[in-house]
């Protein structure tokens, strides 16, 4: 499974929590490959106008070496969720293991406030 699987996949455990932490890296990223497709057409104009192919290659290769660094952080943003996260916990380096159980409106709406009080044996 590829990282940003992972990602997606360990999400769905506490995705109310985890997707803050997701949606700040992926919003870095987008702002980081914005500002890079910026700077390589300003830079890069003067060596487009004397040599397309040559400003095509450093263009290319420019992009694929920010595709390789996001994937990089995109792994480490998967293990920052697997100790951020561990075991339905949240996990700082302040406090460790804070549980955070369901929301109310969960339980509200799966009428589990009160647990269940019953159990039928199989």
């Amino acid at each position: 499974m590829d990282d940003c699987n992972q990602v997606a996949e360990y999400a769905n455990l506490k995705y109310g929590f985890m997707i803050k932490d997701i949606q700040e890296r992926a919003r870095t990223h987008e702002e980081k490959s914005q500002a890079l497709l910026t700077e390589l057409r300003r830079a890069l104009l003067p060596l487009a106008q004397k040599d397309p192919p040559a400003a095509a290659k450093r263009f290319r290769d420019a992009l694929a070496k920010n595709a390789v660094d996001v994937q990089k952080d995109w792994e480490r943003l998967f293990a920052l969720l697997m100790e951020k996260y561990n075991q339905g916990f949240i996990n700082s380096p302040e406090k460790i293991a804070v549980p955070v159980g369901y929301s109310q409106e969960w339980l509200r709406y799966t009428d589990y406030a009160k647990g269940s009080v019953t159990y039928t044996k199989p």
